[in-house]
């Protein structure tokens, strides 16, 4: 079982992140490397985690968005 909390999710998005990515993307590379072949409680966490990282990310990109 992969247990992965959301900051170490959030470092994941971090380095493999392109400037397009939309979260739905990224939540199709992470569920396909991480979650094939969990259990279904399994993935329900990684989701669950996946959710919050997302929310982090989201929120970093748009600090560092040049207003306009």
């Amino acid at each position: 079982m992969t247990k992965l909390n959301a900051a170490e999710i959030l470092n994941w998005i971090e380095g493999t992140a392109t400037p397009g990515d939309s979260q739905d993307q990224i939540r199709g590379r992470f569920q396909k490397m991480f979650c094939e072949g969990e259990s279904k409680a399994a993935r329900a966490q990684l989701q669950s985690e996946l959710r919050l990282a997302l929310t982090m990310w989201e929120l970093k990109r748009r600090q560092t968005r040049p207003n306009g």
